[in-house]
């Protein structure tokens, strides 16, 4: 009897472990709930629910007959912990077997099938499909960040600019638009997972590290519910699934491309053509080169040009890195160079990143356009603000100006500010005609203090106590630059001010938006207006700041100070001075140092191989302080 009993109870054993392996079909799993079955089926869609990962049976979860299988916490954790650093590629079309009881879960409202799975032995991949595809290559759908709830659960690849940063408990979110909460904004989730993999490689404040920046994001597409709200989201499951979108690396179209494309054209000779379109372009050779091309410049009848006479090529800011092969006489690209040119490129914008920087972002001509346009809807709400004192806006190639003076001042101070770009320009070898503003520069003066302050309070939403400002410059976060003055009786005072303040603009819309020391700022502004404006009166100034250093024997941290006192302001502009006297082009070189990722003083050494000790006594025995200490 005992021996019956046993065999009995190995019987029932063999039965129950049967039941609980119950296979069935996953479109069938709704006729299944409370019981324990397997399912089999190839992973159609993925996404997030909750702090789950949900595996679905069809392209969408909104299709009736689809299974959906959720992935805990712990799973995915202990999935981690097997190196899958990525789960969307690890399930990504593959067939997968899951052993579970069968559940009913209501998502928006429908009823659905699912597994719960709680246990990595409770789940496992099995042989690729009849369509074989590696699990690294996932098929993305590159959508618009505004799309995205169109695709929930669906693989995509997006690419937004983070136009705004926050938090999610323990995780931080990059946002596409101003607000979470905002119509048509995409929120990318970092979680604490991958947060702690940034911070291992240095990068404390990730969300800051992507602020203001271009990105990539991969994944799937959840709908998530802050405040009872529908947001698209993308959680970040690895590293390679966000990536920032460098400008360096950009690469201008092929030569046989260039037909119709607006460029700019640099000779042999130096001069340069400023967006001008191709109207011929001649080719042969293996590989292509260029021989002729012709190229138009508004409504002139086309311009022809040997391959001889072009230095370089560039379509969207970007090079071709040409060079002229004589034994074929024709422009070819350089591989070499261009290898090179990019490496490089790369180095820089890493380095710049690594400050807390970015590089400033190309933009199309449409995109300059919409810019523009955005600035007129800025200067129309300004309008509304002053009806007290009716304002004019004055367009120019390169500003946007709204204004309360006269006609005739208004042009004499754009003339002022048109000779400072070109002076600008030929300082920093950009071609003389390169916009170098994201759309136009916005330039707001006002005749009366009160009104200016008006301005910074209302238009600029300025908190800060602007009563002892002539003038401001906003350097905004995304490229716009904004200049406010009041010009009041002190009319050259007004002009140097107002020119003072748009160099500030210029300076940071150059290369990278990494910041100049203030004592560089200040007197590369300084020394500028008073080139511009003739009878500036910059030497007053140097000779009274002098004075009070002689008094003092020191700087007292002059070099480092985040903003210097306007007494200083003459001191900075005499090192300038001292610098550009010594060499301009090392000095463009330093700046340009700066503006690519090096401190202030490893540039300095670079170019002038100085310190600022040796700076301090260069300008110390310019003042009678030989002995000067910074």
């Amino acid at each position: 009897m005992p021996q019956l009993l046993g065999i009995a109870i190995v019987w029932f054993s063999l039965i129950s472990a049967a039941l609980a392996q119950t296979e069935i079909e996953p479109s069938k799993g709704l006729e299944h709930l409370g019981e324990k079955v397997q399912v089999t089926f190839t992973v159609a869609s993925m996404g997030g629910a909750g702090d789950n990962f949900e595996l679905d049976s069809r392209e969408s979860w909104k299709e009736p007959d689809c299974f959906m299988v959720h992935l805990t916490p712990a799973v995915q954790t202990a999935l981690k912990e097997k190196d899958v650093k990525d789960l969307v590629k690890h399930f990504a079309r593959k067939k997968i077997v899951v052993t579970g009881t069968v559940r009913e879960i209501n998502p928006g409202g429908m009823k659905r099938a699912s597994i719960l799975v709680s246990s990595l032995a409770d789940i496992r991949t099995v042989e690729a499909t009849a369509d074989p595809k590696p699990a690294t290559d996932v098929k993305f759908t590159d959508i618009e960040p505004s799309k995205a709830l169109d695709y929930v659960g669906k693989a995509v690849r997006v690419r937004m600019f983070v136009t705004s940063i926050g938090g999610a408990g323990d995780s931080q979110v990059l946002n596409s638009a101003k607000e979470w909460n905002a119509p048509g904004n995409l929120s990318i989730l970092l979680p604490p997972d991958i947060l702690e993999a940034y911070r291992k490689e240095g990068i404390e404040k990730p969300n800051l590290h992507f602020w203001n920046k271009t990105v990539e994001v991969t994944g799937i597409v959840r709908e998530v519910f802050p405040g009872g709200m529908k947001v698209p989201e993308i959680k970040i499951e690895s590293r390679d699934d966000l990536r920032i979108v460098l400008v360096s690396t950009r690469q201008a179209p092929e030569i046989t491309d260039l037909l119709n494309r607006r460029v700019d054209l640099q000779l042999k000779n130096d001069q340069f053509l400023i967006n001008v379109q191709v109207t011929l372009i001649e080719t042969r050779g293996d590989p292509v080169g260029i021989l002729n091309l012709k190229v138009r410049s508004g409504n002139v009848a086309p311009k022809p040009f040997a391959a001889a006479a072009v230095e370089e090529i560039f379509v969207d800011d970007m090079p071709l890195d040409l060079t002229y092969d004589r034994k074929s006489r024709l422009l070819i690209v350089d591989n070499d160079q261009r290898a090179a040119r990019l490496k490089k490129s790369e180095e820089i914008e890493r380095r710049v990143f690594k400050r807390g920087g970015k590089f400033w972002e190309y933009l199309s001509p449409d995109e300059q356009t919409e810019r523009v346009a955005k600035g007129k809807e800025f200067l129309t709400s300004v309008q509304k603000q002053f009806p007290q004192s009716p304002l004019k806006v004055v367009e120019t190639k390169y500003y946007l100006l709204i204004t309360d003076l006269d006609p005739a001042s208004a042009q004499q101070y754009l003339k002022y500010l048109d000779s400072l770009y070109d002076e600008m320009c030929r300082a920093f070898a950009i071609p003389l005609g390169k916009n170098l503003w994201a759309g136009k520069c916005i330039v707001a003066t006002f005749q009366k203090q009160a009104d200016f302050l008006q301005f910074e309070k209302e238009s600029m939403k300025n908190n800060f106590d602007s009563t002892k400002a002539q003038g401001l410059c906003h350097a905004q976060t995304d490229g716009q630059v904004v200049i406010s003055a009041w010009k009041g009786d002190l009319t050259t005072h007004f002009a140097s001010a107002l020119v003072h303040e748009t160099s500030h603009g210029f300076v940071a819309r150059y290369r990278s938006d990494l910041r100049a020391p203030s004592w560089l700022n200040e007197g590369m502004a300084d020394w500028i207006a008073n080139r511009i404006v003739k009878n500036d009166n910059l030497v007053a100034r140097q000779t009274k700041s002098g004075q009070l250093i002689q008094q003092q024997r020191t700087l007292d941290g002059f070099f480092e100070a985040a903003q210097i006192s306007g007494d200083q302001y003459g001191a900075a502009s005499s090192m300038v001075s001292i610098l550009l006297e010594i060499d301009p082009n090392k000095f463009r070189r330093f700046f340009i140092g700066i503006k690519e990722g090096l401190s202030e003083e490893d540039s300095l050494q670079q170019e002038f191989q100085m310190t600022h000790r040796d700076l301090a006594r260069l300008y110390g025995r310019r003042i009678g302080v030989p002995d000067l200490t910074p």
